[in-house]
């Protein structure tokens, strides 16, 4: 299986309903990347039930203030509202942190 590499950027992009979240939670459960991240941090800008049942990994509404390397981040829902913090994040904070994000 290919293994996604860390610290890395994934864009995830798909019409509503099309099974995005389902692929980013197989992502995770399937250990895709090749690296065992010591956080999972999912921000979310609508709450949803399964995060209640969903275990190792830290749902937090809205952007983290902070980031902490070697973790990987969901930013669920953020794609029409890029802003700079976002865009900055995307594409300098994760390589240099050694973070891994999913937009």
């Amino acid at each position: 299986m290919l293994k996604l590499k860390h610290p890395s950027c994934l864009l995830c992009v798909g019409a509503s309903q099309s099974g995005k979240t389902t692929l980013i939670r197989e992502i995770i459960a399937q250990k895709a990347y090749d690296y065992e991240f010591k956080n999972i941090i999912w921000s979310y800008k609508a709450f949803q039930e399964w995060f209640i049942k969903e275990k190792g990994i830290k749902f937090v509404e809205d952007l983290p203030e902070r980031f902490k390397s070697d973790s990987l981040y969901i930013f669920d829902d953020y794609l029409h509202s890029l802003d700079e913090k976002v865009s900055q994040l995307f594409t300098i904070t994760a390589h240099h942190s050694r973070i891994s994000v999913i937009l």
